[in-house]
């Protein structure tokens, strides 16, 4: 047999574990359920250019921005449009993009957990040098989980550039 006041001391002591694993399991579940998973990410931003040679008379060439995006959930997620901002150093924003500010998307869709290429034709008649002197370009894209912007890849810069400004008199 325990001696009761020893018993008590084993009681209380269990107890007190009881209760702290069960604020414990509380305090796991809130943070789970308050937690901001993220719904897609930009994994990638990409220029391209095809060129198409008709007997080799005409070429046509066509300038492509290509963006690689992550769906991260388990429902379908649209994308309607991708902007790209410039910022000046005047610090006027400026949009640009093929036909104005925005590239509308019409019946993008990417499946749920998967990366997908989203391909989309650019051009447009800025001025030369437009692009050239802007300091920051980002790219926005709204989808229907949200809108992201990200930085648009310095690497890139150039082709963005060549492919939005008009060409310069001859």
């Amino acid at each position: 047999m325990i001696d009761p006041t020893a018993h008590q001391i084993i009681s209380l002591v269990l107890d007190g574990f009881t209760a702290i694993g069960t604020v414990g399991a509380v305090i796991i579940s809130l943070w789970l359920t308050v937690r901001k998973t993220p719904r897609f990410c930009i994994r990638d931003i990409q220029m391209a250019r095809d060129i198409t040679l008709d007997d080799g008379k005409n070429t046509s060439e066509e300038n492509f921005l290509i963006i690689k995006l992550e769906n991260m959930l388990d429902t379908q997620m649209q994308v309607f449009e991708i902007a790209i901002q410039a910022e000046d150093i005047s610090k006027n924003k400026t949009g640009m993009t093929g036909c104005g500010v925005v590239i509308p998307l019409k019946q993008t869709f990417i499946p749920q957990r998967s990366i997908y290429n989203v391909r989309m034709p650019i051009q447009s008649d800025y001025e030369p040098g437009t692009f050239k002197k802007a300091q920051k370009i980002r790219c926005v894209i709204s989808t229907s989980f949200g809108d992201q912007e990200t930085k648009f890849p310095a690497d890139w810069k150039d082709r963005l550039c060549e492919a939005l400004e008009k060409p310069a008199p001859a």
